[in-house]
């Protein structure tokens, strides 16, 4: 079975030793946000995918469940 987003967003926070406060903090959004988001419980928008990306400099592919390798190519 293939990972949910929530599973790949904790494996690129994970990767980037970054806790869900830091990241909600960088992505100017509430820790409960980033907590459903892990969840599977609220789906980002398009610019909440981008700026996830960003910040964790992991692909959209990789979140979305398209490839396996999380750095950006």
């Amino acid at each position: 079975m293939q990972d949910t987003f929530g599973v790949r967003l904790m494996k690129a926070q994970n990767r980037k030793e970054m806790r869900s406060n830091r990241l909600a903090m960088e992505l100017d959004c509430n820790t409960s946000t980033v907590a459903w988001m892990r969840m599977d419980k609220h789906t980002p928008s398009m610019s909440m995918l981008l700026r996830i990306c960003k910040t964790l400099d992991v692909s959209a592919d990789f979140l979305l469940g398209l490839s396996d390798t999380p750095e950006i190519k």
